[in-house]
């Protein structure tokens, strides 16, 4: 499925079927334990994404770089804020939770990379923004939590 950015998802019920179709397929893949992590975090990505587009969020940008660093997704919500969301995904707590994984250094590249998208878009002066963070944890009997932190930073 591809899914374009600034497309905004209403109640169209084909588009909402494809979006849980690709929902169902990213989780197969996330429950394989011999996909790579790096996949498991491109995935993961997606997979945040298409669950909030699912609660009316429009999506304004993914996998976005600058000198700063990769902003994973920014992000509408239903109220008109831009939100900068930070993803992490895990198979396992072996080495801390997804959300452990959000260090302070993560969460100062991450606001400067997101005051730099704003004014690359001319979004500066839009006064309603926010940073989240979504913690996706896989464990061994193939059961998906996700966490969505509003303002986590």
């Amino acid at each position: 499925m591809t899914y374009k950015q600034n497309e905004y998802y209403t109640d169209d019920v084909g588009l909402k079927e494809e979006i849980l179709n690709r929902i169902a397929e990213i989780e197969v893949e996330l429950c394989d334990f011999s996909i790579p992590n790096k996949t498991i975090g491109n995935l993961g990505e997606e997979y945040a994404s298409l669950k909030l587009i699912l609660k009316n969020w429009i999506l304004l940008d993914r996998n976005w770089h600058s000198r700063f660093g990769e902003l994973d997704a920014v992000m509408m919500d239903p109220f008109g804020r831009i939100v900068f969301i930070e993803v992490k995904t895990r198979r396992s707590v072996r080495f801390g939770t997804p959300l452990e994984a959000v260090t302070n250094e993560k969460c100062l590249k991450t606001h400067k990379a997101g005051f730099k998208w704003l004014d690359e878009h001319n979004f500066f002066k839009h006064r309603k923004i926010r940073f989240d963070a979504v913690s996706i944890l896989i464990s061994k009997d193939k059961n998906i939590q996700l966490h969505h932190i509003l303002g986590a930073f």
